[in-house]
């Protein structure tokens, strides 16, 4: 009887452990990031020759994929990590980034006219020196044309920063949420979204043409003959030094216009 008893309470103590398996098993493992396989010129590896090289990557990337010199083709079919790098070389290289750049991740296509586009831009997007075309998601990091005409399209400026450096840039945002927005030196095109009550946008010196949607943070033209636009306003609109043209729609009035 007491043999039982004994095999009774281990067979309802092992009744409850499995009834309470399913509860604990509610809450799934964090997935590990899909180990990545690169190859250039399809055969393995991640650095690239003198010449002109085409390199893929078949998921996220936590280390450095480099072109070198040459006009290369990149693409990274996954996200840049945090350790991650994507070196385009000198060379007018083609670099696709098939997800986000995450903080400390850096996408940097070196001299030359380059194509980039990426997802989210959480980390650091650099065009290089040379007439670059840089295209990412909602920037929450540093996306920089620099020396160049470049074209920069992002999405949310969302605490991040777009910088177009020298040269005469043509950027395109959406909302500038707690960010900032310079075209740099040069005869800058600048459009936005709405710029909130944190957020800034520079034309910086040259001729530039900015136009934003309604204001309530701070546009301002600096030393250039400026036009500047905005839906409404009610930050402030400063056209700096030069000739310059300031349309807003109030309430408040634009200054050295």
């Amino acid at each position: 009887m007491r043999r039982f008893r004994n095999l009774a309470r281990r067979t309802l103590w092992s009744a409850g452990l499995v009834l309470a398996l399913p509860a604990a098993l509610l809450t799934a493992p964090t997935p590990a990031h899909a180990q990545s396989i690169c190859t250039v010129n399809n055969q393995p590896g991640t650095t690239g020759t003198s010449g002109d090289d085409d390199i893929v990557c078949t998921g996220d990337i936590n280390f450095t994929v480099d072109g070198g010199a040459g006009n290369d083709n990149i693409t990274i079919n996954g996200q840049v990590l945090s350790s991650g790098t994507v070196l385009g070389g000198a060379g007018n290289d083609n670099i696709v980034i098939n997800g986000s750049v995450s903080p400390g991740g850096l996408v940097d296509s070196g001299d030359g006219a380059d194509f980039i586009t990426t997802g989210d831009a959480a980390g650091t997007v650099n065009g290089g020196a040379g007439d670059d075309d840089i295209r990412t998601g909602d920037d929450r990091g540093v996306v920089r044309g620099n020396d160049g005409n470049d074209t920069i399209n992002t999405g949310l400026v969302a605490s991040g920063v777009v910088l177009g450096g020298t040269g005469d840039d043509n950027i395109t945002t959406g909302n500038v949420v707690g960010g900032i927005v310079s075209g740099g030196t040069g005869n800058d095109t600048i459009n936005t979204g709405t710029v909130d009550v944190r957020s800034s946008v520079f034309g910086d010196p040259g001729d530039d043409n900015i136009t934003t949607g309604a204001n309530a943070g701070t546009v301002q033209g600096n030393d250039g003959d400026d036009t500047i636009t905005t839906v409404a306003n009610t930050g402030t609109v400063d056209g700096g030094t030069g000739m310059n043209t300031c349309t807003t729609g109030g309430p408040n009035p634009a200054m050295n216009c």
